[in-house]
């Protein structure tokens, strides 16, 4: 499943996504990958957008410019493609998907469907500890 989920995500990632560089950094290493599945968009962490504070610093106007279309899309049933989402040491950092990510927040939802992925062996255990329910 998790080839699958790998050969999707370059497929998207050098297609409609058009974010060839993280589809060749996911590459260099083996990858393990969970999802799609719906996730709470307040636990999500963008890295693009125009805040002083984003890795990935964007011009407010190219920004709201996609945040604004990814809406209307949505309003007219675009079937959105999933968030790609880093796991790392706990931390939860979308990777591809930033403006979707806004979108989202902006029309009120409080979940989006999310593809993890993660690189370091022991962060998938970790991570599917940290999804069981408490006293599970």
């Amino acid at each position: 499943m998790t080839q699958e989920i790998g050969a999707w995500i370059q497929d998207f990632l050098r297609g409609e996504g058009n974010n060839v560089a993280l589809a060749d950094g996911l590459l260099l290493e083996k990858r393990h990958y969970f999802g799609p599945v719906p996730w709470k968009l307040r636990d999500l962490t963008r890295c693009c957008g125009p805040e002083p504070d984003m890795p990935y610093r964007t011009r407010e106007s190219d920004f709201e410019k996609r945040v604004s279309g990814i809406i209307r899309r949505c309003e007219t049933g675009w079937d959105m493609p999933p968030l790609i989402v880093r796991y790392e040491g706990g931390a939860l950092t979308v990777s591809d998907g930033n403006h979707r990510h806004e979108a989202f927040r902006r029309m009120g939802k409080e979940e989006i469907p999310v593809i993890f992925w993660m690189t370091q062996r022991g962060d998938f255990p970790a991570f599917l500890a940290a999804r069981r329910p408490k006293g599970a």
